[in-house]
């Protein structure tokens, strides 16, 4: 109808100029965007960590030379020295020398030692200087030190048997070592401090454990 009423007005050639003009005009509507329709990563939704957020994966570990292997071994055993014919434990203390084979005691891992350790502590701290029962207490934790000490001084000699099985990452066998060496210091100087705490506060009462053994210098037992 538009187009019959301009062309009976103005040239053909004009009108449809007019009308392709006006229609050209109008802006097309904005479509409207939503989330529904292309939804967030899952990392940006808080599903997964961030791209950026991910570490790389370490490579594997090369396997140690031969020095790096020697070198390693001449660290344990400067922390545990290897035993010899006459001497098999020569890195303990007299008191964990003197600690009998297992088949002459009873076996207890060292998860149910250390829970004793800190019950003895706490049974310990609540008792009166006077207890009759005190100086037994005493002679019982620095026992379960010394047997910490042989226990960790076995554990840190198998480090050598480790490291020549070429099963683990000589980092691993540094770690392992480096916390054994604090364990077994800790364990000994814990067995002293409780020897020289039970002759000071009660210098009347006989040890029966291996607080009896700390100036001994004989033979250990295998």
């Amino acid at each position: 109808m538009i187009l019959s009423f301009l062309s009976s007005r103005l040239p053909v050639n004009l009108a449809l100029l007019l009308l392709l003009a006006a229609c050209g005009s109008s802006q097309p509507a904005e479509v409207p965007t939503t989330d529904e329709l292309s939804p967030a990563p899952e990392w940006r939704r808080g599903v997964f960590p961030s791209p950026s957020a991910i570490a790389e994966v370490a490579p594997p570990e090369r396997p140690a030379s031969l020095g790096e292997k020697e070198a390693f071994a001449a660290k344990v055993t400067a922390i545990c020295p290897a035993g010899t014919d006459n001497d098999p434990l020569p890195g303990l203390s007299p008191p964990a020398r003197s600690i009998k084979p297992l088949r002459h005691r009873a076996y207890r891992s060292r998860p149910v030692m250390q829970e004793e350790i800190k019950g003895l502590l706490r049974l310990l701290a609540g008792m009166a200087p006077n207890d009759p029962d005190r100086p037994k207490v005493l002679d019982r934790l620095a026992s379960n030190y010394f047997e910490d000490e042989r226990d960790i001084y076995r554990d840190c000699l198998s480090l050598l048997v480790m490291l020549e099985a070429d099963r683990w990452p000589l980092s691993q066998l540094e770690a392992r070592l480096n916390d054994a060496r604090g364990r077994f210091l800790a364990a000994r100087a814990n067995g002293f401090a409780a020897c020289k705490r039970l002759a000071a506060e009660h210098p009347s009462y006989s040890p029966t454990g291996l607080c009896a053994a700390q100036n001994d210098v004989t033979s250990p037992h295998l």
